[in-house]
């Protein structure tokens, strides 16, 4: 199942200084068990051990404190250690440093990009491990991107992922490659940045990588495209990510693009063209966002369209909407600036709809709850 739409929105681009992190949880079915789960600071270091591969780390101490949204979902691990901590999937959650992170998009690399570096299916991190790896440990967004990386790069990505992180400075999105490499992306203020399943970040076309301000990525991310034949410097045209390392498919033609077009229709006012194509990754909004665009974006089944699947049923659809029947959960986290003067218990909230977003409501819970 391709699953997950995804909206993250810097400062400078709302209307009172907040930024976002939003995203739906498409499993391919709507009736999960959804969760609230609070962990305690720890004095002592703790095990974790994923639910779905034979991933195992220690946790260091002393461990932050977070609340977070966890999905009950079959394990597929057969035994975890004793006393561990299982990461359950945790949706999205917020630490005691005001650090939010939601993992994850689910995305692709191409074929060619996995061949050169193989995913780690057995030990690496997947998507069930990432919040419950980074909010224990990262006090920042950057913290935590630089956490994820450094993970990947020792024991590998499992699968695709895209994650979304902020502070009550920045806002970061990572995209892994293939099994050992990763790019992160702060979205510049001003802008905004949505995606639907498949890799968008485009660095070095948006972005130099040796700009740590704006952009992080693991060691020789381009001489090992240059060496696996994934990019030719000889072709004159500069790295780009999304060209050199992520899957474009025929299926992402009606599958994803339509998804990212309505989003920077809605949020930005932008007529993107019809067909499949590589879309602007950040882009300024029409007018500064409020709470209810965001969540309205999560909401959008191109409503009132002829793409509409509710208004008009046709089993012969190409476009897949946001949302839809199988979202089992959905959150916007709203991180105010650290001008707002308020402590990380009151500054970050996350709306979380228990359920498909667009019949059913987003219920404001604090990071202090």
């Amino acid at each position: 199942v391709r699953a997950c739409t995804s909206i993250l929105i810097g400062r400078g681009a709302t209307a009172d200084g907040s930024a976002y992190i939003a995203r739906t949880v498409d499993f391919g079915w709507s009736n999960i068990t959804g969760n609230l789960r609070y962990h305690p600071a720890r004095d002592t270091p703790a095990t974790f051990a994923s639910n779905d591969n034979n991933l195992t780390l220690q946790l260091p101490a002393p461990g932050l404190a977070y609340l977070a949204a966890p999905c009950t979902r079959p394990h597929k691990r057969a035994a975890v250690p004793a006393g561990s901590r299982n990461a359950s999937f945790e949706e999205v959650g917020v630490n005691s440093a005001g650090l939010a992170v939601s993992a994850t998009e689910t995305i692709w690399s191409s074929a060619a990009a996995v061949a050169a570096d193989p995913l780690e299916a057995a030990g690496g991190v997947l998507e069930d491990a990432i919040p419950s790896l980074l909010l224990p440990q990262a006090a920042s967004a950057r913290q935590a991107v630089q956490l994820l990386g450094s993970l990947i790069e020792e024991h590998g990505s499992g699968e695709g992922f895209g994650v979304l992180l902020a502070d009550a400075e920045e806002v970061w999105y990572l995209e892994n490659a293939a099994g050992h490499h990763w790019l992160a992306q702060r979205v510049p203020e001003g802008t905004f940045f949505v995606s639907g399943n498949q890799g968008r970040l485009q660095a070095l076309q948006e972005v130099n990588l040796s700009d740590t301000a704006a952009v992080l990525a693991s060691p020789g991310l381009v001489e090992h495209a240059v060496e696996e034949g994934l990019y030719d410097p000889a072709s004159g045209q500069a790295f780009n990510f999304f060209k050199d390392y992520t899957e474009s498919s025929a299926i992402d033609v009606h599958f994803n693009f339509p998804r990212v077009r309505r989003l920077q229709q809605l949020l930005g006012g932008y007529q993107q063209p019809p067909t499949g194509g590589l879309l602007p990754a950040f882009l300024p909004p029409g007018r500064p966002l409020e709470l209810q665009d965001v969540m309205g974006g999560l909401r959008d089944h191109y409503t009132g369209g002829r793409h509409d699947p509710y208004a008009a049923p046709d089993p012969d659809e190409p476009w897949r909407p946001i949302a839809i029947l199988a979202t089992g959960m959905a959150h916007v986290t709203r991180v105010l600036p650290a001008s707002a003067g308020l402590p990380p218990h009151l500054s970050v909230v996350t709306y979380l709809s228990m359920g498909a977003p667009a019949w059913n409501p987003f219920i404001p819970l604090y990071a202090g709850l």
